[in-house]
């Protein structure tokens, strides 16, 4: 929650400026669901729209990350 609120240092920004909170939930129970887990608050599938829209471009579609923008993989389960 706090990285896609906060942002990490780095080339992430924070996104709850342009999701605001509601959507800052969604996208966090979407990216729970790439790594098995389960959301207890947001929408999934808005998330997913809005993953693909804004995460994507560093995350890939898949969520596998891209290690050359040191984008990490969030279908592991290893979390920052």
């Amino acid at each position: 929650r706090t990285s896609i609120h906060d942002g990490r240092m780095g080339a992430m920004p924070g996104w709850e400026p342009v999701l605001g909170t509601a959507g800052v939930e969604n996208v966090l129970a979407y990216v729970l669901t790439l790594s098995g887990r389960q959301a207890t608050a947001g929408n999934v599938d808005e998330g997913r729209t809005q993953f693909e829209l804004l995460c994507a471009a560093c995350h890939n579609v898949d969520g596998k990350g891209n290690t050359a923008l040191g984008a990490p993989n969030l279908t592991d389960k290893t979390w920052l």
